[in-house]
């Protein structure tokens, strides 16, 4: 569902790096699933996931210093994704990299032969929807602002954010389903 791409954003967001911040600020969870290559615009893509599903045979690669291009505008999707000091190897030289150093990298989170492929994608969307639609975009936009925004809250911020959400009908739906045994009303199967 992409009804949060406000017109303004719909042009920037035709392009890669656009895409790529629509993705990274998106208040929905995003899941990417890779089988076989993924590669340049499509690895910055998969860095902007919030969570990476990959089969066994997934390579990986940053080409553009094949072609004699920097990927300049793919770089902080990727430094993000799988961190400045892996990239030093894979996109300074174009090389390919297997599953086994995306996920060591941090790039991918689940790594699975394709005939475990769908029931892995349906656990994860499972997990995701068990979780409060509010507390997910607070929680997804702090972990933004924490990780590589130049705004770091204070604790008292944090804790202030925390208490305010928590006497929200949401939390009291979170709580009572939980003491009731229950999925919450959010929860659709």
């Amino acid at each position: 569902d992409f009804s949060d791409l406000r017109e303004a954003d719909a042009e920037s967001a035709m392009t890669v790096p656009g895409l790529c911040e629509f993705l990274d600020e998106l208040p929905k969870p995003t899941i990417c699933v890779v089988h076989g290559a993924c590669m340049g615009a499509g690895l910055a893509l998969a860095a902007c996931a919030d969570m990476v599903i990959a089969t066994r045979d997934a390579y990986f690669s940053i080409p553009e210093v094949r072609l004699g291009l920097p990927p300049a505008p793919l770089m902080p999707a990727l430094i993000r994704g799988c961190g400045a000091r892996f990239l030093r190897r894979y996109l300074l030289s174009g090389g390919r990299f297997d599953v086994a150093a995306a996920y060591r990298a941090g790039l991918v989170q689940e790594v699975c032969d394709l005939s475990d492929l769908e029931g892995r994608i349906g656990f994860s969307i499972d997990e995701y929807l068990w979780a409060a639609p509010n507390a997910v975009a607070i929680a997804k936009s702090l972990l933004r602002q924490l990780s590589y925004s130049g705004h770091l809250p204070s604790r008292n911020e944090l804790e202030t954010t925390f208490n305010s959400l928590s006497t929200s009908s949401e939390a009291k739906e979170g709580v009572a389903s939980f003491k009731e045994g229950r999925p919450p009303q959010w929860y659709r199967v």
